[in-house]
């Protein structure tokens, strides 16, 4: 990332080689490669609604309130660990409006 993007030779550590990657995931989050900080919610808002369809379509007769309380349990947490350590631009917090 940075000044150097475009460089893509392999590192060397020792004898071993680390070879160039497009994106990486750490703790939950993707990362993509580029010339800023690009981090990708696609995988995280998939499984956030994912779980929130799941919660629906088994949950038909519960209660309004039942169902929020499932929905923040299981859901939110999927799309908001991490984000609170990130600088998100607003078409990144523009994604993550998910209500």
């Amino acid at each position: 990332m940075g000044k150097l993007f475009d460089n893509k030779d392999n590192l060397n550590l020792g004898t071993d080689v680390i070879s160039w990657s497009e994106n990486m995931k750490y703790l939950g989050i993707s990362f993509e490669a580029g010339k800023t900080l690009i981090v990708d919610f696609a995988s995280s808002l998939r499984k956030f609604y994912a779980a929130a369809n799941s919660i629906c379509s088994h949950t038909k007769y519960a209660s309004a309130i039942t169902k929020l309380l499932l929905v923040e349990s299981y859901c939110l947490p999927l799309i908001s660990y991490g984000c609170e350590a990130l600088k998100l631009n607003s078409y990144q917090m523009h994604q993550l409006n998910v209500c």
